[in-house]
């Protein structure tokens, strides 16, 4: 599988993360096309994009799809995120490079 590892060097400092940075890590470093999981999760990929920038809440049935799009890696990281609350961007990060 190919991962981007260009954006570690914008990780320097050690935040929480939420939901939405957390999709975005996934989309970037796990090298996802937005217009598949728009697709298989019947969400716009404009709605996506303004959710990924923090611009736009999405509901919570159109979250779950998805989540539910995503690839395996993906969607483990996305829950991890959001039932622990605590998980850093670094730690996304590592979850999704390893």
């Amino acid at each position: 599988m190919y991962v981007n590892c260009s954006l570690a060097t914008e990780m320097t400092t050690l935040t929480l993360c939420p939901p939405y940075e957390a999709l975005d890590l996934c989309i970037k470093l796990l090298d996802l096309e937005v217009k598949s999981i728009a697709n298989k999760a019947g969400v716009s990929e404009s709605q996506i994009s303004r959710y990924r920038k923090g611009k736009a809440d999405i509901g919570t049935e159109s979250f779950r799809k998805l989540v539910l799009a995503l690839p395996d890696k993906a969607r483990s990281v996305m829950i991890k995120c959001l039932t622990s609350n605590e998980m850093t961007k670094e730690q996304v990060f590592s979850e999704l490079t390893r």
